[in-house]
């Protein structure tokens, strides 16, 4: 379903708390199509994530399990657990997503 190469589509989003502001929170609105996903799979080292499903339907996967959520429900990830994760579009409708996490110049991606 992915490629492996550079060229891989993700989300669309629109920075919010740039807009706004702020420095020590990150807020966003992913726009995610069918059979794409929001980052490859990862976690980070100090960083919490929250997702919340504004509309349509998601499959969160982590490590091997895969969980689906929809409109009203939230996830979130804890720097704590190193679970490597990431969000796809499994679905044929259009889903939007508000992204909050901490920005923290500590943090380290690891893929």
């Amino acid at each position: 379903m992915f490629s492996k190469d550079k060229s891989e589509l993700y989300s669309k989003y629109a920075l919010i708390s740039d807009l706004i502001g702020f420095t020590d929170i990150h807020i966003s609105l992913e726009i995610l199509e069918k059979d794409r996903r929001m980052s490859k799979p990862h976690y980070h080292t100090k960083k919490e994530e929250f997702f919340y499903i504004i509309s349509g339907t998601v499959s969160v996967m982590v490590g091997e399990s895969e969980s689906v959520i929809s409109e009203g429900e939230c996830i979130g990830f804890s720097p704590q657990k190193e679970e490597f994760h990431y969000i796809v579009n499994k679905s044929d409708l259009l889903a939007k997503i508000l992204v909050v996490s901490t920005k923290d110049k500590m943090d380290k991606i690891i893929y």
